[in-house]
C-alpha cells in the first residue's frame, strides 16, 4: 500500500493544455509529438545547473518544466527564465522521467520509491518498490503505469498510491515507458519479450520474442503498430492486436554500440529513429528508408537514450553523446541548428510553448527558443601567470581566458596582444560549450602588455569585444623575439571514407613538426604528427573508426625564429561505416571451445591406446 501524505480529498485538475508536454512520450501512446511548434533555428535561452548529470526527459506544463537530477532531487523550473520554483529531495538520483497530470507530479526515484507530489512541491504519497525505479510513469484513466528494477511492472492508484495490479517478470526493467492504447499496455523486458497486457487486469494478451533485452526502448503504438527497438540492433514493428511481426529494420553498428535503447517517434505514417551513429526516418508501412516519403538519414555520433521529440510546425530535435543537441526539418532533413554542450546528453527533449527544453551530462537542463531580432553579447577576458611562482616575466607564459555571454559555443574568438613596443599580433582560439575561450603566449619583451579579446558575432548575436587588460612584465628581452606565424588546416572526406587533412605554415617552414589533435564524435581525442614539405605544408590521412562529426585543429611549437601557431577547429563529418568489432565474449567463448576440442581429441587418442 502507498503511504498517503495528504488526507485531502484528491482533487482533479483541469487538463493540460494544447502546447504542454506532459509525460516521457508526450501521450500515453508514446508519439513523441507535440502540439507546439518549435523553433526554425535555436538559440540558448537559458540554462539552470543542478548538483548532477540531468538523465531524466522533462515534462512541461503550465509554463513550468519538471526534471529529475542525480543530486537526489526534482526539479519544477520556470519554463521562461528557468529560475527554480521548487525542488523535492529524495533519497537517492532522480532518473525518472515524470509525468504531470491533473495537477499532480509522478516519478520515481533511485531510492526504490515511486512518488506523487502536488505541483506546488508537496508530497503526496509514495510507495516502495523492491528496488531503483529508473522507468517513467505512464498516468492514464486514473492508473499511474511505472516499471522497477524489481523485475516488476506496477498499476497504481493515481489517488493514493495503492495497488491495483502487478506483474513480476524473470529480468528487470530499465528506463522503460509502459504504453497504453486501446485498453492496453505495452512493454519490453530484459527477458527479450515485448508484451501486450489488459491495462484493467494486468494479464497479458500476447508476448513476440526477440533475440536481445528490450529493457530500455519505450514502444510507440499507432495505427495498429507497435514500434520498439532492442538491444539486438533491431527496431520492430508489431501488429497491435495480434503481437504478430509486420516489419523490422536492422539498424547499422558502430564499434562502441550495437544496441537499440533510444524509443522513436511517430507522425504520419513516418517513424523518427536514433540509434548507435544515426538518425533514420522509416516508412512505417514497410521500415525503409522510403525516399519517395521523405525518408532520410543522418549521420551524426552515437545516440545511446536520447529519444526524438517531433514539433506541430515539422521540426525534430534529439541530443547526442558527441556533446549535441540537433534540430532538423522533419521532412527534408536538412539540419537547422547545431548546439554543442559539454558533456553526452542522454535527456530527451521536450517541445512546449514554442520552446524545446532538455536535460544535459553537464548537470544542466537547457532551454532553446526562437529568437527574432539581435542578441547583444560581452566578452569577458582575464589573465593569470602560467607559472605562478615566477609571475611575469619574460620567457614565461600569460594564461588569458573568458567567456562569450550569453554562452555560444563553436565560434572563434580573435586575442590581440600588443606589446610593449607598439606592436601587436592576433591569434584566433575556439570557444568551447557556454562560450569559453582559452588561450597561451609567451611574454618574450619587458614592460606593459595590452590583451583584448572579441568575436565577430553569428545571428541572431552580435560581435563584441572583451575590455583591454595590462600585464606588466619584468625581466630582460630576448636578444631577437621570435617572429609570428600562423598555421592553416582543412579538412574533407576522401572518396574512400578516410578524412582527409591538409595545411601550410606561414611563412614556410621546412622540416616542421606538425600536431593534429582529432576529437571523435564521443568527444574522446588523441594526436598525430607529420612533417611539413619544402614549402611549408602539410597532410595526413586517417581512417575514422565512428561515424558523426569530428573536429580536427593543427598546431606547431615554432622554432628559433618562427613563433609557435594554432589553426582554428575544423569539422569533418565522418558517413564511413567502421570494421565492426569483435565483440570479447565472443572471442572468450571461441576460446573455450577450443580448448574443450583439444581436450576431447587428447581423451580420445587416450582412450584408442587402451
Amino acid at each position: 500500500m502507498g503511504t498517503l501524505v495528504v488526507a485531502s480529498a484528491f482533487m482533479v485538475a483541469p487538463a493540460a493544455a494544447a502546447s504542454d508536454w506532459p509525460m516521457f512520450g508526450h501521450d500515453s501512446q508514446g508519439t513523441r509529438v507535440a502540439e507546439s511548434t518549435a523553433p526554425d533555428k535555436m538559440y540558448c535561452l537559458w540554462r539552470t545547473e543542478t548538483g548532477g548529470p540531468v538523465f531524466s526527459s522533462p515534462a512541461v506544463v503550465g509554463g513550468k518544466v519538471y526534471i529529475g537530477s542525480t543530486d537526489d532531487n526534482l526539479y519544477c523550473l520556470d519554463g521562461t527564465t528557468g529560475s527554480v520554483v521548487w525542488k523535492y529531495a529524495c533519497g537517492n538520483d532522480v532518473q525518472s522521467s515524470p509525468a504531470v497530470v491533473g495537477g499532480f507530479v509522478y516519478f520515481g526515484s533511485n531510492d526504490k520509491n515511486v512518488y506523487c507530489v502536488t505541483t506546488s512541491g508537496s508530497l503526496v504519497w509514495k510507495y516502495a518498490t523492491g528496488d531503483q525505479v529508473y522507468g517513467s510513469p505512464n498516468v492514464v484513466n486514473g492508473v499511474v503505469y511505472i516499471c522497477s528494477l524489481d523485475k516488476t511492472i506496477y498499476a497504481l492508484n493515481a489517488t493514493n498510491g495503492n495497488v491495483i495490479w502487478k506483474n513480476l517478470y524473470t529480468r528487470v526493467f530499465y528506463t522503460l515507458f509502459p504504453t497504453y492504447k486501446d485498453g492496453m499496455i505495452f512493454i519490453g523486458n530484459d527477458d527479450k519479450n515485448i508484451r501486450a497486457l489488459n491495462a484493467t487486469t494486468g494479464a497479458q494478451i500476447w508476448t513476440y520474442g526477440t533475440t536481445s533485452s528490450v529493457g530500455a526502448s519505450s514502444a510507440v503504438v499507432a495505427d495498429g503498430r507497435v514500434i520498439i527497438g532492442s538491444d539486438d540492433n533491431n527496431f520492430y514493428c508489431i501488429n497491435e492486436t495480434t503481437g504478430a511481426l509486420i516489419w523490422k529494420y536492422n539498424t547499422p553498428t558502430n564499434i562502441l554500440q550495437d544496441y537499440v535503447r533510444t524509443s522513436a517517434g511517430y507522425l504520419n505514417g513516418k517513424v523518427y529513429c536514433g540509434f548507435a551513429h544515426q538518425f533514420t526516418v522509416l516508412d512505417a508501412a514497410t521500415g525503409t528508408v522510403n525516399a519517395s516519403l521523405a525518408g532520410w538519414t543522418f549521420h551524426t555520433g552515437s545516440i545511446e537514450y536520447s529519444s526524438p521529440a517531433i514539433s506541430s510546425n515539422g521540426k525534430v530535435t534529439f541530443g547526442t553523446n558527441d556533446l549535441n543537441v540537433y534540430l532538423f526539418d522533419a521532412v527534408t532533413g536538412a539540419r537547422l541548428t547545431t548546439y554543442w554542450t559539454s558533456a553526452t546528453v542522454e535527456s530527451s527533449p521536450a517541445i512546449a510553448d514554442g520552446k524545446i527544453y532538455v536535460g544535459g551530462d553537464d548537470d544542466f537542463v537547457y532551454c532553446f527558443a526562437q529568437i527574432t531580432g539581435s542578441i547583444a553579447t560581452t566578452v569577458s577576458i582575464q589573465d593569470r601567470p602560467a607559472d605562478t611562482a615566477s609571475g611575469y616575466i619574460v620567457g614565461k607564459q600569460v594564461f588569458v581566458q573568458g567567456n562569450i555571454f550569453p554562452g555560444v559555443s563553436g565560434v572563434n574568438v580573435q586575442v590581440k596582444y600588443t606589446l610593449p613596443d607598439g606592436t601587436s599580433y592576433t591569434k584566433t582560439v575556439f570557444a568551447k560549450a557556454d562560450g569559453e575561450y582559452v588561450d597561451t603566449e609567451y611574454l618574450t619583451m619587458p614592460g606593459d602588455w595590452k590583451i583584448s579579446a572579441s568575436w565577430n558575432g553569428l545571428d541572431p548575436y552580435d560581435a563584441s569585444a572583451s575590455n583591454e587588460i595590462t600585464v606588466t612584465v619584468t625581466g630582460t628581452a630576448a636578444a631577437a623575439a621570435p617572429a609570428a606565424s600562423a598555421i592553416t588546416c582543412s579538412a574533407s572526406i576522401a572518396s574512400n571514407g578516410d578524412i582527409s587533412v591538409s595545411g601550410a605554415i606561414n611563412p614556410a617552414v621546412s622540416g616542421a613538426t606538425v600536431t593534429l589533435t582529432y576529437w571523435k564524435p564521443d568527444a574522446t581525442s588523441f594526436t598525430r604528427t607529420v612533417t611539413t614539405g619544402s614549402d611549408g605544408t602539410f597532410t595526413d590521412s586517417y581512417t575514422p573508426d565512428m561515424r558523426g562529426n569530428w573536429l580536427v585543429r593543427a598546431s606547431w611549437a615554432g622554432d628559433a625564429s618562427h613563433a609557435a601557431a594554432m589553426s582554428t577547429m575544423i569539422t569533418a563529418a565522418s558517413t564511413s561505416a567502421p570494421a565492426p568489432a569483435i565483440p570479447i565474449e565472443w572471442i572468450y567463448v571461441i576460446v573455450a571451445l577450443l580448448v574443450i576440442v583439444v581436450i576431447a581429441v587428447v581423451v580420445l587418442l587416450l582412450w584408442k591406446r587402451k
